[in-house]
């Protein structure tokens, strides 16, 4: 194809790599020789091949695409950044201008080549990463911040992304110019957490973390947020500022289901302590049953019988020893029902809680032959019913599991009665409990104990070894110290932070 002379002094005499290109396949028209020189062909070589060959991230149906602006009309010119492959196999990448000319009555593209020297690489990298940094912070659930804090105390906002006002319910620039309105936002009750947590980010140089209420005035409601932020420290002259880096993220809807979570776990525990409450009672009514009604009745048979044994006649041995029998059987029904009231109830509660843990100790020594311990601070300890069956049943639970698992040879029993408080502990000398005793199956009994613990407001610790033992320490406040509020004061954002 000729071109006109001047045409061809410019392409050249360019130090720009310039080539000419059918716009309908691709081909290579006219190379100039500093494209050439760049690429390693010869002018022959270059127009054997199609712009796909030379900028391989494109095919010709994907640089047909690029250009589909171009040769509709569209636009005039158009500028794309790719990567050239010489014909050694090395690349190196370049930004290509295009334009549409008609040349001789063909549509022609003309494409002025510069390549990227190392810094101008790096600024395109840096535009591209400064495109991607702000198309993430766009697309965060949350406002992405940077807050500075002063030596004097003062503090500002140096960057808020702009989910700001859907976040939070204020526009950037309003935190921009009086950073104290973030702190208004907070509720009173919170603010001494906000900056307790900035306090210890700031003085031990650890992560910010912080969750708290706001009220948004626009949205006439509260919502709950969490701050996570890294801190730095920027010196500059004399100064020295601490700034963090992070995300504000609205976590209401989290914090709504943790509140509701909490409702139900607390309806849960208020119903097995009402179920255990009349587990009890009924276990006191059947207790009473059987010793008043039942046992009464046992032993005005025993009396009948007594009254015909002695009416029998003598010669007939055999219906004497049929009724002895019989009076046999009926003194073991009147121990089994002693023993199965005590297992519901035992009286021996009603004399007291210290006397009915020295009875139980007695008797599981009595029952296993482990030798056995028990001491207390208090000849007598006056509590509620619930607090002495809960107290009581605990011991028992322990005593239990002691028996079948610990293989122990002494057991201790000790209570502390203070003003405030009951401290139970209960120690063996036994084979201690696995690691993972608390995840096997059908395994009741310690987790008995704790929610009979928790239903009085109480704790429980174990602490146990393999071959060493084990020790089960109960506490249960008996009163409780009224609540210290926090006030309403709004005290100023910074004043309240010594960064020294």
């Amino acid at each position: 194809m000729g071109q006109p002379s001047l045409l061809n002094k410019i392409i050249e005499g360019s130090f720009n790599e310039i080539y000419l290109i059918d716009a309908l396949d691709s081909s290579y028209l006219e190379v100039n020789p500093v494209a050439l020189d760049r690429l390693g062909y010869n002018l022959s070589e270059i127009q054997q091949m199609q712009h796909g060959q030379v900028a391989r991230e494109f095919t010709s149906a994907e640089w047909q695409i690029q250009l589909s602006p171009l040769l509709l009309g569209h636009q005039e010119k158009m500028t794309i950044s790719t990567r050239h492959t010489c014909k050694n196999g090395t690349e190196y990448p370049v930004r290509l201008h295009v334009m549409l000319e008609s040349v001789e009555n063909k549509q022609v593209l003309i494409v002025i080549g510069n390549a990227l020297g190392e810094q101008d690489q790096a600024g395109e990298s840096a535009a591209q990463n400064a495109e991607r940094y702000a198309a993430i912070v766009s697309n965060m659930p949350g406002v992405v911040m940077q807050f500075s804090l002063h030596r004097d105390g003062t503090g500002r906002y140096l960057f808020l992304s702009a989910n700001c006002e859907s976040t939070l319910g204020v526009m950037p620039e309003v935190l921009y110019f009086n950073p104290e309105k973030f702190v208004e936002l907070i509720l009173p009750e919170d603010r001494a957490s906000y900056f307790a947590s900035m306090q210890e980010s700031a003085s031990q140089q650890s992560h910010w973390q912080w969750e708290g209420r706001i009220w948004v005035e626009e949205w006439g409601d509260v919502k709950w947020i969490q701050i996570r932020a890294v801190p730095r420290h920027l010196v500059h002259g004399a100064n020295e500022d601490i700034i963090w880096e992070g995300i504000i993220t609205n976590v209401t809807r989290r914090k709504l289901v943790d509140v509701e979570l909490h409702h139900y776990r607390q309806r849960l525990a208020e119903l097995s302590a009402h179920i255990e409450r009349i587990k009890e009672q009924e276990r006191t009514r059947i207790a009473r049953e059987i010793h008043d009604e039942m046992g009464g009745n046992l032993v005005a048979i025993k009396m009948i019988m007594h009254t015909l044994e002695n009416r029998l006649p003598k010669d007939q041995p055999w219906i004497t020893e049929k009724t002895q029998y019989v009076d046999t059987l009926i003194d073991r029904t009147i121990e089994a029902g002693h023993r199965i009231a005590r297992d519901l109830r035992p009286s021996v509660l009603d004399l007291g809680i210290i006397p009915a843990l020295d009875w139980q100790i007695k008797e599981f020594e009595k029952q296993t032959g482990i030798r056995c311990s028990f001491s207390s601070n208090n000849a007598d300890i006056s509590l509620e019913p619930d607090y002495a069956t809960a107290i009581f049943r605990m011991v028992q639970e322990a005593l239990t599991n002691i028996a079948k698992h610990a293989s122990a040879s002494y057991v201790s029993l000790a209570i502390v009665h203070t003003r405030n408080s009951i401290s139970l502990t209960i120690a063996d000398n036994g084979c201690g409990l696995k690691p993972d005793h608390s995840s096997k199956p059908n395994s009741f009994g310690l987790l008995g104990m704790a929610e009979r613990c928790k239903e009085i407001g109480g704790t429980l610790e174990i602490d146990s070894q393999p071959d060493n033992g084990c020790t089960i320490s109960i506490r249960i406040p008996l009163a409780t110290q009224p609540d210290s509020s926090s006030g309403d004061q709004i005290e100023p954002i910074y004043d309240q932070l010594s960064l020294l």
